[in-house]
């Protein structure tokens, strides 16, 4: 084991914690936060994150999903009715949770009880029985799921726009939650199949808060998760090329009486240098009170959206930045040319000298209340391995984005987002254009 308290900056927080990180024989990384002076807390978390997420589908659209939905079903030979009574009477959890690039299992219990309910969780991640029973169960629960997505202008328009800017065969084309076709052909054969070669130990990242102390979370996770090995297949999740110009796809919903737009732009990833600017500059257009400038617009000084927002999204690899509204069908094409505008107009004139600094206030006060809790001090210590951050980054964030100028935001917005490129889905009764 090796532990690893970096330090990238001499301008520290010195309120902030740091992010202790040992790495145990097999690959496993295990971190939790050195807050000081040490909160006592009942609660413990374990977040298990490993690197297998949708984009490692292949052929078989929702296999990854399908598989995470099964691990709380039965493992070591115990059924899914009798595991969870005992963690209901242990007042514990656990949950799991499948995204792109990553599936994150957590876990929740009294700090008494942690030895306990992380041997439940090990088996449900390294044992999983898939009894036949509860597959049919989580089949159905994905089919229904599947359903009300379809039924939903809001997620079809979504979907839409992210089908039509990651080209067939880009692992982030196809459903994350599967088709009725896929889900039909995934059968136990496929989930036994992609556990055995997805989950496993390399690059999985464990972080621990709550109610121990950091060579007592090691101890505990290398006992329960030490003996697991093997290395994760990666997959090349591959940029989106940029749209050569804007794009309207339309479909109508049946039945509707609201229309929902969805557009976006490939975006950069977590690493990229101007992604503080942009997540800024994004804060503004979209994000900020009211839902920042296009909801003061569009929604309150236009009246022309139920709802308004927009939204960037940074992965490891691939970003993408969106913007969303719910109209009536008679304001589409008004409502898509004022989002436009005022996206347009922040690339322009930047952000006002007010904009700016009550941004810069609302996302240094958020940082605090994201470690008010085990759960979400383990969430934020994931991120910050997962994304290779620096054990000090909570330190040095303050820094970071206190040292961010109004310049910066407009031309992070002018090089990553192009009104005249988005890409615009539309769905509602009659396809939504007028």
């Amino acid at each position: 084991m090796s532990n690893d308290v970096s330090n990238h900056s001499s301008q520290f927080d010195e309120t902030m914690p740091l992010v202790i990180d040992t790495q145990l024989s097999n690959g496993i990384r295990v971190a939790t936060l050195a807050i000081n002076p040490p909160r006592p807390s009942d609660v413990a978390v374990v977040r298990v994150r490993i690197p297998n997420g949708s984009a490692l589908d292949g052929n078989l659209a929702g296999v990854a999903r399908f598989t995470g939905g099964m691990l709380t079903r039965g493992s070591d030979g115990r059924a899914f009715d009798d595991l969870a009574e005992e963690l209901d009477g242990l007042g514990a959890s656990v949950s799991v949770s499948v995204g792109g690039e990553a599936t994150d299992i957590a876990m929740m219990s009294l700090a008494e009880d942690s030895d306990r309910v992380l041997e439940i969780m090990s088996g449900m991640i390294l044992r999983p029985d898939f009894p036949e029973r509860e597959i049919d169960i989580v089949r159905g629960q994905m089919l229904s799921g599947l359903r009300q997505s379809r039924n939903s202008t809001r997620a079809e328009a979504d979907r839409i726009m992210r089908q039509t800017l990651y080209p067939e065969g880009h692992p982030y084309h196809q459903r994350s939650g599967g088709t009725e076709e896929s889900l039909a052909a995934i059968d136990r054969e496929a989930l036994v199949k992609f556990h055995a070669t997805s989950y496993q130990a390399s690059d999985v990242i464990v972080t621990v808060a709550g109610g121990m102390s950091h060579d007592e979370s090691v101890a505990l996770i290398d006992r329960h998760l030490g003996q697991w090995r093997g290395k994760t297949p990666r997959v090349d999740i591959h940029p989106a090329d940029y749209p050569s110009a804007l794009a309207l796809h339309s479909e109508s919903l049946p039945g509707k009486t609201q229309s929902d737009i969805a557009m976006g732009l490939p975006a950069l990833n977590r690493s990229h240098p101007d992604y503080y600017s942009l997540s800024l500059a994004n804060l503004v257009i979209g994000r900020f009170g009211l839902m920042g400038r296009l909801g003061e617009s569009v929604r309150e000084r236009q009246g022309m959206a139920y709802y308004t927002f927009s939204n960037l999204e940074a992965g490891l690899s691939v970003g993408l930045w969106t913007a969303h509204a719910g109209v009536a069908p008679v304001n589409v094409d008004g409502a898509v040319e004022s989002i436009r505008k005022e996206v347009q107009g922040f690339i322009d004139g930047g952000p006002t000298e007010r904009e700016f600094r009550d941004s810069i206030g609302s996302i240094l006060g958020a940082l605090p209340i994201s470690l008010e809790t085990s759960g979400s001090m383990a969430g934020v210590a994931a991120d910050v391995l997962y994304y290779d951050l620096g054990n000090d980054y909570l330190r040095r964030y303050r820094s970071i984005i206190s040292a961010l100028t109004p310049d910066e935001l407009q031309a992070a917005a002018r090089e990553h987002i192009d009104p005249d490129k988005l890409v615009v889905a539309v769905v509602g009764p009659d396809g939504s254009r007028n």
